[in-house]
């Protein structure tokens, strides 16, 4: 969990510890914090977090009541009314991103599900970076039809704003793997063309356009394009310590699986989780392909045992699109093969985590 995920956390314990009146946890937080937020660099998301839930932690103490209340009574209760609603946005927005920093997809969906309640009380903008991370949860849990909604509403709400270029590039990267996972291989590349237009100067986002693309290139069996696409997206330099290093490096290593270039994808691979155990990084989805890739390319014969650790790794993270997408690529490596049993497994398996079932987030 990163330094300022930590502050958020602590944040919301605070809050917690003031709606139940309890006073002593309350300022023992209160003093936790204030000596954390003044040695760390916060975004303003944050920072509004804390001046929010310090206005609220005055208001319960008492600490206000010494003004002159009869003359400000309406204003102060319109604008504790309107900070109660704002804090019930941040504090369910802020849980979930932390949820979904952690992979724990399940748990951030219900948080944002909650802070949708309050949007009203947030800008448009505001509103379009919340539609992404719901976007972005829903499309994580297998959700595409539900994601491409949300990532609309984002889209709608950004498109033609010089000041939101970052927002719509978000949008425009999602809608290309949301469509690539729904087989529709030309209008993927056509959002990701889009979004390279915008991301000449930035190279986080640039990173990202790339990997986007190689994916798509790599669902549709190109893989020495997506090869070249995946080595893009590591190898810009601003990128050496993002999360997109480490699993643009392990589609490298499957992809040399792929192209039967079995010496350079275990080499690869060790590398991916020497740097997933180094950095103690939650990277749950990428341990368990890491699993795969070695049960299925084993040197001396496939290890169906670490495959299905894998799975059952992705199983346990409700990440039933991974889970379908992957059992779809064994399948496909098994028929190949002629091995009938496993590729109808695999098939069944991938058939059963995408049939429908998972309907998640309804209201």
């Amino acid at each position: 969990m990163t330094i300022e995920n930590t502050l958020i956390s602590k944040i919301g314990s605070w809050l917690r510890a003031l709606s139940m009146y309890n006073l002593d946890d309350a300022q023992r937080y209160q003093k936790e914090i204030s000596e954390m937020i003044h040695h760390i660099h916060v975004s303003k998301q944050a920072a509004t977090y804390y001046d929010l839930v310090h206005f609220k932690h005055q208001f319960v103490a008492g600490q206000m009541m010494h003004q002159p209340i009869a003359q400000h009574s309406m204003k102060l209760k319109e604008a504790t009314f309107e900070t109660n609603n704002i804090l019930n946005y941040l504090y369910n927005f802020n849980e979930g991103m932390i949820a979904t920093s952690m992979e724990n997809y399940l748990c951030a969906l219900k948080h944002f599900k909650e802070a949708e309640k309050h949007i009203i009380h947030v800008n448009n903008y505001e509103q379009a970076e919340f539609y992404i991370r719901i976007a972005n949860v829903f499309y994580r849990l297998d959700q595409n039809i539900t994601a491409l909604s949300y990532i609309n509403q984002a889209y709608d709400i950004v498109k033609g704003s010089k000041d939101h270029m970052r927002l719509q590039m978000n949008c425009l990267i999602m809608k290309a793997g949301i469509y690539s996972e729904l087989g529709y291989y030309e209008k993927s590349n056509t959002y990701t063309s889009y979004a390279q237009q915008l991301a000449n100067k930035e190279p986080y986002h640039r990173s990202l356009v790339h990997y986007a693309k190689a994916n798509n290139e790599y669902r549709h069996g190109h893989f020495e394009k997506a090869l070249k696409s995946y080595t893009r997206a590591h190898s810009d330099s601003h990128q050496k310590k993002t999360m997109i290093r480490i699993k643009s490096k392990y589609h490298i290593a499957n992809t040399h699986f792929k192209l039967g270039m079995n010496d350079r994808g275990h080499e690869l691979l060790d590398e991916v989780e020497s740097s997933i155990a180094k950095e103690a990084l939650q990277l749950n989805e990428y341990s368990a392909k890491c699993l795969i890739s070695r049960g299925l390319h084993a040197q001396i014969k496939v290890d169906l045992t670490l495959i299905d650790q894998g799975l059952a790794i992705l199983q346990e993270n409700n990440l039933h699109g991974e889970f379908s997408e992957v059992c779809n690529d064994l399948s496909k490596h098994f028929r190949d093969r002629e091995d009938f049993e496993n590729a109808y497994r695999y098939l069944h398996l991938s058939n059963e985590a995408s049939g429908g079932k998972h309907v998640i987030g309804g209201d």
